[in-house]
């Protein structure tokens, strides 16, 4: 007895060494007929696949060639994958052979896939997924392409399109109970499109997740409620890179809805664009209601909302309750049927950097920007060219082509070398308007270029002054000894691409701004990310920029705001040809 109880472990042992390893299937699939006889080999359906893959824990592939895959199978109400849609239980990668030739169709009888991979990854890659439609009650009504649950969903290089759903109606992301941030969602080099929810999340939903959307597009989806092309829903944590957001509507986030994102969750626009997107009340572009939100070198342009009903609508971005960060972004072009034509802030704490918000327009106040209880800081950015159509106002606000503050005030505002020009309102405070601002919640200007038409006054309100400031009036009271009032001509440029991310206006040769700046004051750089020098300029584009950063016989035509800017503007010297620097000086030019 004792020699067994010896010998019992390595016999285990040599057991474990014989058995032979699990390897992971590759499923081929051979027709296009929806059929399901249980069995995948060489008379092979998707179905088939899908349901000999759920066998086993393995990574296992589907093939699926080119041709167009059709559901006939009905029955929405299993999770075997034997009827309606396809159950996915397993992690598995689903390969097609392009979007354009491989077509997986659910035909209106129920949503495509089903995945209940239980964490695992499942993967689509160069496929179409289309038809599917999920219009129950609680899950049964998520996601019309995509439904996953406690799992990770990728999809590359796929097109979803046609699909319907009550939530996400091309995809819906859900995590379970206590567990935000494991379900998660990673689109590249995708195009969701022509999708539509009933309530929220036309192209994409998301419940306590996390997405990265990289390389793709989200264009034509609609919501009746929330998030045209994406809801991100409660706790979530989005990230979305180099993409576009075009021509989706809803009720609210024409584009992007996001909501209670928590302390922990955050939505980034990098890199992107939303743009002409429909919003029936708040957030054309974007709503971020109680959520933290980043744009970065992104441009939110020509979206639209058209509730007048109320207030802080917010035709590019409206944003309540959180955190927003705009820097190297351009907000141009939107059109608010209330206020804050380029966005809306309430109750919000807010950083904009290096950015320009312009030919924006809302109805009754705040055509670039409205405030309401907000702190706000805006640095090295330029605020030009938007419009109020009424002269009348709304919610005891009137004026602020530029910058609306509410009634209510409660707003501490700081703007540090920004350039706020040329914004119209058809009353006093065409540029900026606080009639309800004080010593309590003060806005204040440094290095501050204001420019108006000069038959209205530009500021309405009490403006603090910290120096370096310029006005074409004297309606802002700047009172710092550094400050200039009544400027005839501040000699600013049209808006244009004069180097770095974003549009800005340069200084002309002349310009009163020019070395006009409280150095203290200045950042490092300009809103191009240019060094600034010692002698610092007001407002938001400075114009001492060194020639010391140019190589001999480099070729500087058709460079704006650079060497070439320095000699014919600042120096007041033409030039012909290329431009020459050697040696710690002009060369000459040829």
């Amino acid at each position: 007895m004792k020699l067994s109880l010896v010998f019992a472990p390595i016999a285990a042992s040599v057991v474990a060494l014989t058995t032979p390893a699990a390897h992971a299937a590759t499923f081929t699939v051979t027709k296009t007929a929806d059929t399901a006889d249980g069995v995948c080999d060489a008379d092979c359906s998707l179905r088939e696949a899908v349901v000999a893959s759920n066998v086993d824990d393995l990574a296992d592939t589907i093939l699926v060639p080119a041709g167009t895959y059709v559901f006939s199978i009905a029955g929405a109400d299993e999770d075997a994958g034997a009827t309606g849609d396809l159950d996915i239980t397993g992690p598995v990668t689903v390969t097609g052979a392009g979007a354009a030739t491989t077509v997986v169709n659910a035909n209106g009888i129920d949503r495509v896939f089903h995945v209940r991979s239980d964490l695992a990854r499942v993967v689509f890659e160069g496929l179409t997924v289309r038809g599917g439609t999920a219009p129950g009650s609680g899950a049964a009504g998520y996601g019309g392409g995509v439904y996953g649950f406690r799992s990770v969903v990728d999809a590359y290089n796929c097109v979803f399109t046609a699909n319907s759903a009550v939530r996400g109606g091309a995809v819906y992301i859900e995590a379970q109970g206590a567990e935000p941030y494991v379900t998660a969602l990673h689109l590249s080099g995708s195009t969701i499109t022509a999708n539509t929810a009933v309530t929220s999340g036309g192209g994409v939903g998301l419940f306590a997740a996390t997405a990265r959307i990289s390389h793709s597009t989200l264009t034509n989806n609609i919501a009746t409620g929330n998030g045209g092309a994406i809801d991100t829903g409660l706790f979530s944590q989005v990230e979305i890179v180099d993409s576009v957001l075009t021509n989706n509507e809803a009720g609210q986030g024409g584009g992007v809805y996001e909501n209670q994102s928590g302390a922990a969750g955050l939505v980034s626009f990098r890199d992107s664009t939303i743009a002409n997107n429909r919003a029936g009340g708040k957030g054309g572009g974007v709503f971020a209601d109680s959520a933290n939100t980043v744009f970065e070198a992104s441009r939110v342009r020509d979206n639209q909302d058209s509730v007048s009903a109320c207030c802080f609508n917010g035709a590019g971005i409206s944003a309540e309750y959180g955190t927003l960060q705009i820097m190297d972004t351009e907000v141009t072009g939107n059109t608010g049927a209330d206020s804050g034509g380029g966005a809306s802030i309430f109750f919000q704490t807010v950083t904009i950097q290096g950015s320009t918000i312009s030919g924006n327009s809302a109805d009754k106040y705040g055509g670039g920007l409205s405030i309401t209880f907000g702190a706000v800081t805006i640095e090295n950015s330029t605020i030009s060219g938007n419009s109020v159509a009424s002269a009348v106002g709304d919610n005891g606000v009137k004026g602020g082509g530029g910058i609306g503050w509410n009634r209510f005030g409660r707003s501490v505002t700081t703007l540090t070398n920004v350039t706020v020009a040329d914004n119209t309102s058809g009353t006093e405070g065409e540029q900026l308007s606080c009639s309800a601002c004080g010593a309590d919640y003060p806005i204040t200007l440094r290095n501050t270029v204001v420019a108006g038409s000069g038959t209205l006054d530009n500021c309405l309100g009490v403006i603090a002054s910290e120096g370096g400031n310029l006005s074409t009036d004297v309606s802002c009271g700047f009172d710092d000894p550094s400050d200039q009032e009544s400027v005839a001509d501040v000699k600013l440029a049209a808006l244009a691409a004069n180097g770095g991310p974003t549009d800005t206006r340069a200084l002309q040769t002349g310009s009163p701004a020019i070395g006009a700046a409280v150095p203290a004051n200045c950042p490092a750089v300009d809103q191009r990310g240019f060094q600034r020098d010692g002698m610092c300029d007001s407002g938001a584009f400075e114009a001492n920029v060194s020639v010391d950063n140019f190589g001999c016989g480099e070729d500087l035509n058709g460079l704006r705001g650079q060497l070439r800017y320095v000699v014919e503007e600042v120096l007041g010297v033409p030039t012909v040809g290329d431009i020459l620097y050697c040696l710690g000086g002009l060369a000459g030019a040829a």
